[in-house]
């Protein structure tokens, strides 16, 4: 055990709407195959979770999401 096994690691993923929404679908599709994989395959410190995708006009800033604001953020 290591003192980030109840620590967690957004993976943020932006989007486009000028792409519609079939890219959109597909980017969500890649991000989670990547998650998915490097949770299972690499020797990541804590657990790596995708954050649904959403247009920018009502993505709500990262930065509202502090380590200072989340009890499970690493630092």
């Amino acid at each position: 055990m290591t003192i980030f096994d109840n620590y967690e690691v957004w993976f943020v993923i932006g989007s486009q709407h000028l792409y519609g929404p079939e890219a959109l679908r597909q980017v969500t599709k890649h991000a989670e195959h990547v998650v998915n994989s490097l949770n299972a395959e690499a020797k990541l410190p804590c657990k790596l979770v995708l954050k649904p995708l959403a247009p920018p006009r009502t993505r709500s800033p990262i930065s509202a999401a502090t380590p200072t604001t989340m009890t499970n953020a690493p630092g």
